[in-house]
C-alpha cells in the first residue's frame, strides 16, 4: 500500500491567509482551514498535513525576528519525517524571507515551498488555490530537495523559482520574475525546466552540497528601507 505524502505546513498570515471584510483585507486565522478545505475539495489525491502557525501579519510587517521565527519552527521538527514542507506567506516580502531561509538553513533533503497570492482565497482571479495544490503536488511528484517558491503569473503559467533568486513582484501585474530566470514551469507535465547558464542543473539539485549557498548565523534589523 502506497504511503501517504506528509507535508508540514506553516501558515504565517499574507493575503494568502487574509479576507476581506467592507472591502478592507486583514489577515484571518480561520483562513488556513478554508485554504485546505478548498485544496481537499478540488484534488483527490490523499495528503496528510501538520499545521503549524508561527505567526499570524500581513507581510509588509515582517522582520527578521518572523524570519528567525520560521527558522526555528522548521528546526524544531525532524524534516526527514515529511515528504516536504509548504511556508504560506505574503507576497510583499516573499523574497526576503524565500532568501532568508535559504542562507539561514542547511541546505534541506526535502522540498520546502513557499507560496503566496495576488488576492484573498475565494475573491475573484486569485491564485491561492492554484500556487497551494502545484506546491503539493511539486513536492509529491519531483521530490526535489531545496528552497523554493512557486507563484502563478498573470500569463495563466505556473512558475518555479529558486528561493535565493526570487525578485520582489510586479506593483501592477503581482507576477514574480527571477534572477536569470525562473527555474522552471510547472504543470500537469510536471517541472519543465528553462534553460539558462545561471541555473543550476537537476543533478546538482539533487544532490546538494553544504557548500552550495553560503550561511547567515544572524540576522539584524540596521537597514531601514522606506519606498515613496
Amino acid at each position: 500500500m502506497e504511503k501517504t505524502p506528509k507535508i508540514l505546513l506553516l501558515l504565517t498570515g499574507g493575503t494568502i491567509g487574509s479576507a476581506v471584510n467592507d472591502h478592507c483585507i486583514n489577515v484571518d486565522s480561520r483562513r488556513g482551514d478554508d485554504l485546505l478545505a478548498m485544496y481537499k475539495e478540488q484534488n483527490s489525491h490523499e495528503v496528510e498535513f501538520e499545521v503549524v502557525r508561527p505567526f499570524n501579519i500581513l507581510s509588509e510587517n515582517a522582520e527578521p525576528q518572523h524570519w528567525l521565527q520560521i527558522i526555528e519552527v522548521l528546526q524544531s521538527h525532524r524534516l526527514s519525517d515529511y515528504d516536504g514542507v509548504i511556508i504560506a506567506h505574503g507576497s510583499d516580502t516573499l523574497p526576503y524571507t524565500a532568501a532568508a531561509l535559504a542562507y539561514g538553513l542547511d541546505s534541506p533533503s526535502i522540498p520546502i515551498v513557499l507560496v503566496a497570492a495576488n488576492y484573498a482565497i475565494g475573491e475573484p482571479n486569485s491564485n491561492a488555490i492554484a500556487n497551494f495544490s502545484a506546491a503539493v503536488a511539486f513536492i509529491i511528484n519531483m521530490k526535489l530537495p531545496g528552497f523554493y517558491a512557486i507563484y502563478k503569473n498573470s500569463d495563466d503559467v505556473t512558475y518555479v523559482h529558486l528561493a535565493t533568486r526570487l525578485q520582489e513582484a510586479d506593483w501592477l501585474k503581482d507576477d514574480f520574475t527571477s534572477f536569470g530566470g525562473p527555474l522552471g514551469e510547472f504543470d500537469q507535465r510536471g517541472l519543465c525546466c528553462v534553460p539558462t547558464a545561471k541555473n543550476p542543473t537537476m543533478i546538482k539539485l539533487y544532490n546538494p552540497s553544504l557548500d552550495d549557498v553560503p550561511s547567515v548565523k544572524e540576522f539584524r534589523n540596521d537597514v531601514l528601507a522606506l519606498r515613496a
